[in-house]
């Protein structure tokens, strides 16, 4: 019985943090938005950040 809410509370934080993820995407288009004639500064900029 002790496992059963263990199993329960795994998938909610999978599902918190695929919640999380699409919010960060969705907020750097904005900055493509706010600088695009510096298309390839931002790019290696967010290339930077994901290494």
């Amino acid at each position: 019985m002790a496992k059963r809410p263990r199993d329960r509370v795994q998938p909610l934080t999978r599902l918190t943090r695929l919640n999380l993820q699409p919010s960060t995407f969705n907020l750097q288009p904005s900055t493509f938005n706010l600088q695009p004639a510096n298309l390839q500064q931002t790019v290696l900029k967010l290339a930077y950040w994901h290494n």
